[in-house]
């Protein structure tokens, strides 16, 4: 995460970190950016405010957590929640466990929809495909 905060604040891009008090306290020697930081009392309310100040969702390959906020985020769209569009950066064939799991569900009736995804191989076409969909008129939806 740090490194894409650098990266945001080198092209002049603005950064919030939403962060838990508990883990903030782990980053006080950390060399972080310039950034608003939004402190948090959990990780459930990290996740609930990260949703509410996003128009769209980026996720890169990750651990628990990246997991956690992906599947909050296509469940929310699963049961017509109104989220932005969810992309997920599949550089090495990241994801596929992932797809697995959903086809896997999907063939045992426990949900409906697959097409809650958007996969793209590099984080460049994830912020392009994000511009267009926002750009566009109309619900976006992924596909894979």
């Amino acid at each position: 995460m740090g490194m894409l905060a650098r990266g945001a604040v080198s092209t002049q891009g603005d950064v919030a970190g939403v962060i838990p008090h508990f883990l903030r306290s782990r980053e006080i020697g950390d060399d972080l950016p310039p950034q608003t930081v939004v402190l948090t009392d959990d990780l459930v309310e990290r996740k609930r405010n990260m949703i509410e100040r996003s128009d769209a969702y980026i996720a890169l390959p990750g651990g628990y957590g990246t997991l956690d906020e992906v599947l909050e985020v296509a469940s929310m769209a699963a049961l017509g929640l109104p989220v932005g569009p969810l992309v997920l950066v599949d550089v090495a064939n990241d994801w596929a466990s992932l797809f697995a799991m959903v086809d896997d569900i999907l063939a045992r009736g426990f949900v409906r929809r697959t097409d809650l995804f958007h996969l793209v191989s590099s984080p460049l076409e994830a912020v392009e495909l994000v511009e267009r969909l926002l750009d566009s008129s109309g619900t976006a939806v992924g596909t894979r």
